[in-house]
């Protein structure tokens, strides 16, 4: 992959769930830990409804990504499963404006 002009590595991100997800540290108070139910024909209960499933079923999706915790974060599938993905930024006047993670390492273009 050819990486943007101006983006500079400022670290890694590890996956051990095939997904990721962008949101606030401090919204993570809300967050309710549970665990995935796999059966798309079965309902789940409001007593069992978690934030870990609303997030595997938005990356399970056709869509491959959706909102989490009433749209403070989003979760996206990690492309091409568990693993470290590099991590990019763009910087002006000092400051991050642009956050890439690299999923794919091929030498090809896509800009």
């Amino acid at each position: 992959m050819i990486i943007p002009e101006g983006f500079e590595k400022i670290g890694e991100v590890c996956v051990d769930s095939g997904q990721l997800m962008i949101i606030d540290p401090c919204y993570m108070d809300d967050w309710k830990h549970g665990e995935y139910f796999d059966s798309p024909d079965e309902e789940v209960s409001s007593e069992d409804f978690n934030n870990y499933h609303e997030a595997c079923a938005a990356t399970c999706s056709e869509e491959g990504y959706g909102p989490v915790l009433d749209g403070l974060g989003i979760a996206f599938s990690s492309g091409w499963g568990d693993g470290a993905y590099s991590v990019y930024a763009l910087k002006k006047h000092n400051r991050i404006v642009s956050v890439l993670v690299v999923m794919e390492e091929e030498e090809d273009e896509w800009m």
